[in-house]
């Protein structure tokens, strides 16, 4: 469940990164953006083309799951919990989707070390 989590958090945490990096922004607008998180969800599982983000969000993924986030700052880890309780309660399909193709990488990553 722990890998679980750190690839979800990630994901969306990656996207509140990169979107904080560029711009103003208030991260509970992220929260409530339904169509940029489906955007980003579809683009992590190859539903759809990405957008920068996702493709940022798509090469760092695998990174960050390898090291269990230990070069994250602390405001990341604490959007980690909020996120992974939103995704799970809003997107339980999308997040059982998300795991099952992420905890493949993650197997090969820990297989490969």
């Amino acid at each position: 469940m722990k890998a679980q989590t750190v690839i979800i958090v990630t994901l969306m945490s990656v996207v509140a990164l990169i979107i904080n990096s560029s711009e103003a922004f208030n991260f509970s607008e992220l929260l409530d953006n339904e169509a940029y998180i489906m955007n980003q969800i579809d683009c992590v599982l190859d539903r759809s083309e990405c957008d920068q983000n996702g493709l940022k969000i798509k090469n760092i993924l695998p990174h960050l799951i390898q090291n269990d986030c230990e070069d994250c700052i602390p405001d990341v880890k604490i959007r980690y919990k909020m996120i992974s309780k939103f995704l799970q309660n809003t997107h339980p399909r999308e997040w059982s989707e998300i795991m099952d193709k992420y905890n493949k990488i993650d197997d090969s990553i820990s297989t490969n070390e």
